[in-house]
């Protein structure tokens, strides 16, 4: 007979008694752990959650900002202008740079390599400024406050014909979007200029460079944690060349493909949600992010 059948009544029930104890106290601190994991992890999502929204919010009213003041802008820039009707000559040409120009008039005033408008608006508003006189179906600058690097004012060409801003003239309709001119970052305002009959004549064109305020924002968006180890990056969820690549993070390189910064394993699940523009996932973090 064992060991066990030969204790007495009370010592078998005492050892019953804390086995089950044990078990139970195994038990209990299973379903503890358990329950403070996926508590731990709910409000961990939920702070998540809540400062994702705070800062898109942050960044979608500077956007919102930036392109409300360029449009009021362009309306300070108009009322510049002198109040006749455009009038474009095509049978009179002026030469600017290696293209010849139609006149651009606003009754006696020629735009046409006339820099006192713009430059005025510039020092007075810190931003650029351009007039653009419809040739044809082209839409060619003959006066502007915009320099390249060389310090050269960039007169005498044309708006591309891919450009977004170009079908939106055409459509007599007014386009406001962001732009890289000549190594800086410029939120752009292009409207329509009419003729005595209604017809699309030319374009006005403003800009305001915010390089500096974008520094200033990707810095708070490296410097902003979640708890002890989590942080925001910056993904570009457009459709150019640049979409998928990193825009602001705290230690990676900008420029790189987003995926790169989510283990190998993970990458479908991480490339998912970026082409889906919203949603979650998990995904451990590349030696790289």
């Amino acid at each position: 007979m064992s060991h066990f059948s030969r204790l007495t009544i009370g010592t078998k029930l005492s050892l019953l008694v804390t086995l089950a104890s044990t078990i139970a106290l195994l038990v209990l601190a299973v379903l503890s752990y358990r329950n403070s994991a996926e508590t731990y992890e709910t409000e961990a999502r939920h702070s998540l959650a809540t400062a994702s929204v705070v800062m898109r919010d942050t960044v979608a009213l500077y956007d919102r900002m930036l392109t409300e003041n360029t449009e009021r802008l362009g309306g300070s820039f108009a009322s510049l202008l002198p109040t006749d009707t455009v009038t474009v000559d095509p049978g009179r040409r002026i030469l600017i740079g290696d293209s010849e120009t139609p006149r651009m008039a606003f009754g006696p005033y020629t735009a046409n390599l006339d820099f006192s408008l713009v430059d005025r608006f510039l020092a007075s508003t810190d931003a650029i400024a351009t007039l653009f006189v419809r040739d044809g179906e082209d839409f060619v600058r003959v006066t502007t406050s915009l320099t390249n690097a060389a310090g050269e004012r960039a007169i005498g060409t044309r708006l591309d014909h891919a450009h977004p801003a170009y079908a939106r003239m055409l459509a007599d309709a007014p386009y406001t979007g962001r732009a890289s001119l000549f190594g800086s970052e410029y939120m752009t305002h292009y409207r329509p200029l009419h003729d005595a009959d209604g017809k699309v004549a030319g374009i006005l064109f403003v800009g305001v460079e915010y390089g500096e305020g974008l520094l200033a924002l990707k810095d708070r968006l490296r410097q902003t944690r979640i708890g002890e180890d989590g942080y925001f990056f910056v993904v570009d969820a457009g459709q150019g060349k640049s979409a998928g690549t990193v825009l602001a993070h705290p230690s990676a390189e900008e420029g790189i493909e987003a995926t790169q910064l989510v283990a190998a394993d993970d990458q479908a699940a991480f490339s998912a949600m970026l082409m889906a523009g919203s949603g979650d996932a998990r995904a451990a973090v590349s030696s790289d992010g």
